[in-house]
């Protein structure tokens, strides 16, 4: 859902950049692309340097008992027909999965 609200703003953001910077014959100029990128690019780090920060100290993102439980989520998935629900298969040994 986050995914798709981000996708959302940015594809806006970007559509306005490039209305703003359109040359006379309508196009959007070389100028509006650059802009676009930059503050993309900014908006990126500042994203970056935010999540660091939103990371209790000592915590990894997905521990052990919730990694488990994230692959038996999607073990399920697939299972149903639904493929790749966003978590590599590790067998519970701790080695890869074939």
């Amino acid at each position: 859902m986050i995914r798709s609200i981000g996708f959302s703003i940015g594809s806006a953001l970007v559509a306005s950049i490039l209305a703003g910077h359109a040359a006379a014959s309508g196009l959007p100029s070389e100028q509006g692309y650059a802009v676009a990128l930059w503050i993309g690019a900014g908006v990126c780090v500042v994203v970056a340097i935010v999540s660091v920060f939103l990371l209790p100290p000592g915590r990894t993102p997905t521990p052990g008992a919730e990694r488990e439980r994230l692959i038996r989520d999607d073990a399920e998935l697939a299972g149903a027909g639904l493929i790749d629900a966003g978590i590599e298969p590790v067998a519970t040994t701790g080695r890869r999965a074939r």
